[in-house]
């Protein structure tokens, strides 16, 4: 029942996103063209190609916010909540295909760039530079990296999850779901970004720090570990407390 769900819900996001990505990759296609040519419409292509990254990302998470909405709490909650399957299982059918469609639009945003600015060229420039065995300084700042963009895909679980559970508290009062909502991601996001930077500042006290800060979301730790293990008990708070509203205190419109 999980895979039914999640293709149902990954293809019903397909028809409003897919045309956007598509549009991100033109955009970058054709300000690269623009600069190449000389033609005058390089500045408007240069506009509009960032613009367009900003638009596809808040866009893609309006949709991820509605769909949840709409299917959880509103008309179509009654349909959704009458299908023999577990909380669980309507969570995560939700979840990963949100998240999937997310890292895609990363990976078309990092796509776009490789045709903006030409990024192939100077990166394989770059290695065949370098020399043939790597200090052990590039292999430390490799593997921050590694766990920095781990530290990214959890960040993207916890910022979906934070607007479940964000939504699932705004629907137990009767007035102003929306507004409370709101207030509820941002005194969510607050508190743990709080917590997570004078963790960071203690860390950092005793020599605990990193060269880089690869955090996620609002956690500014300046440790990537800390960061990883902060950011998986955000995550695990925000599931909790939607598992619970939707299985104890459903409160459908």
């Amino acid at each position: 029942m999980l895979g039914k769900l999640m293709k149902y819900e990954f293809l019903a996001m397909a028809r409003s996103i897919v045309p956007a990505y598509i549009a991100v990759i033109l955009f970058a296609m054709l300000s690269r063209a623009s600069f190449s040519l000389g033609q005058g419409g390089a500045g408007l292509f240069a506009f509009l190609y960032p613009l367009s990254i900003a638009v596809v990302f808040v866009m893609t998470f309006l949709i991820i916010i509605r769909r949840f909405y709409l299917n959880t709490f509103k008309d179509e909650g009654y349909l959704t909540h009458t299908i023999p399957i577990s909380t669980d299982v309507l969570i995560w059918g939700k979840l990963l295909p949100a998240v999937a469609w997310v890292m895609a639009g990363v990976l078309v945003v990092a796509l776009s760039a490789l045709f903006y600015f030409d990024i192939l060229r100077e990166f394989w420039s770059a290695l065949y530079m370098m020399p043939p065995e790597l200090p052990f300084w590039a292999i430390e700042i490799g593997l921050e990296l590694i766990l920095g963009l781990l530290n990214l895909i959890l960040g993207l679980f916890v910022t979906v999850l934070s607007f479940y559970n964000a939504l699932c508290i705004g629907q137990l009062v009767n007035r102003a779901k929306i507004l409370i909502a709101i207030l509820v991601f941002f005194g969510f996001n607050i508190a743990f970004s709080t917590t997570s930077y004078v963790l960071g500042r203690v860390f950092y006290a005793f020599g605990a720090t990193s060269r880089f800060s690869p955090s996620p979301l609002f956690n500014m730790t300046f440790n990537p570990g800390l960061d990883f293990v902060l950011t998986l008990l955000q995550g695990v708070t925000y599931y909790l407390i939607t598992r619970w509203i939707l299985r104890n205190r459903l409160n459908l419109e």
